[in-house]
């Protein structure tokens, strides 16, 4: 039988600033015990110099099996902090359930958690306690794991990297045009999307997308998601934070597919390569 993929880190923080001392009693707790675990002062050595939004992008939408999110209002507040929660959730989106797990640590209640959603709430519970059920929550994943299908190897022929014009239609009344562009390795798949979306007010709304997904070329099929890093108009309400995709490469030079973000918005989307 062959071996499991393995994510490089089994456990990945996300925090305020103001949390670090809590994160770093998780996260020497979790070291002790012999997990992998990503907390940014950590591996400062290898983020100095490289682009913050794609390392940490990389980090956790596809190298960290659980994402730990400490919950507090300055982390509500915090951009980096703001991205790094999207694009957690936008695992989610494409059906990695149980990937977010949220640890309050006091009573504030983020909006964007559903009221639906089990937390941790270490205001009032020991880390102790967190502690036996991360465990128990890895050592379940590790029993389920499968092999990866040997069918996800992609062909030489099958690379999306490059620049493709995206022609979106939202919700049958909203039109979204801009330019996407892809960085694949093997079949993950990154990069950035600089879109325009043109509403029935009369206003276009300019926002850019970090990507991340991955390619599935038995299929022909590029699964990703958009997370929104910035838009060019403050007094406009934010449309949404993630919105996910999944194409079809019908040509060597076209992919169609579909879109869902967050408003609950299905739109139809064509790429078509741009020729150098």
């Amino acid at each position: 039988m062959s071996t499991p993929a393995r994510p490089r880190f089994d456990f990945a923080l996300s925090f305020a600033g103001s949390d670090r001392a809590i994160a770093r009693s998780l996260y020497a707790a979790l070291i002790k015990e012999r997990y992998s675990v990503f907390i940014d002062e950590a591996f400062e050595h290898e983020m100095i110099g490289t682009d913050g939004m794609t390392y940490l992008g990389a980090i956790y939408a596809k190298e960290s099996r659980y994402c730990i999110v400490l919950l507090s209002e300055d982390y509500d507040r915090g951009t980096w902090t703001q991205l790094e929660r999207e694009t957690i959730r936008s695992r989610e989106l494409l059906g990695e359930r149980g990937v977010l797990i949220p640890v309050k640590l006091t009573s504030y209640a983020p909006d964007w958690l559903p009221a639906s959603r089990i937390y941790f709430d270490l205001s009032v519970r020991p880390i102790e306690n967190l502690l036996a059920i991360l465990r128990a929550k890895h050592t379940a994943a590790q029993a389920t794991m499968r092999p990866p299908s040997l069918s996800l190897k992609p062909p030489a022929s099958f690379d999306i990297s490059g620049l493709w014009i995206s022609k979106e239609t939202v919700g049958g009344r909203m039109a979204r045009d801009g330019t996407m562009n892809f960085s694949q390795t093997g079949v993950a798949v990154d990069g950035i999307a600089s879109l325009v979306e043109q509403h029935p007010d009369g206003r276009a709304l300019q926002y850019q997308l970090a990507l991340h997904g991955e390619a599935l070329p038995a299929h022909r099929l590029v699964r990703f998601v958009g997370t929104m890093v910035g838009y060019n108009d403050a007094s406009f309400p934010r449309p949404y934070s993630v919105d996910s995709f999944a194409v079809t490469l019908v040509e060597d030079h076209k992919l169609v597919g579909t879109c869902l973000d967050e408003r609950g918005l299905r739109g139809e989307v064509v790429l078509t390569r741009r020729r150098i």
